[in-house]
């Protein structure tokens, strides 16, 4: 049996216009690995969390230090389910903001 790749499966998760050097693609690292399997992002992916990118994008409606402070702490939220993330550090939600950023661009 043949394992589908990552990106044929999920093709509207991956920022295929960035190089993988590039601060998108380093947050898109993080998402693909933590993220995907809870949230979609333009209808693909996880289901238990809302789509990041419909009817719009996350950033397109909440500010990018809400959004920060809610994946840093979203146990402080009392209608979440989402888990913390303890390995994620500022550096990482830096590159996952820039990576939520950069698919707006590609929210349907």
């Amino acid at each position: 049996m043949a394992l589908c790749a990552f990106a044929d499966q999920y093709p509207n998760v991956v920022p295929t216009s960035e190089p993988d050097s590039s601060a998108v693609y380093r947050g898109y690292t993080p998402f693909k690995t933590r993220c995907v399997d809870r949230h979609t992002r333009g209808e693909q992916g996880g289901k238990a969390g809302p789509d990041l990118n419909r009817p719009r994008n996350v950033l397109a409606y909440r500010a990018a230090g809400t959004v920060r402070a809610f994946i840093r702490h979203p146990e402080e939220s009392k209608q979440s389910r989402m888990p913390a993330d303890p390995h994620l550090d500022d550096v990482g939600l830096d590159k996952l903001l820039d990576y939520l950023r950069h698919m707006q661009a590609r929210a349907r």
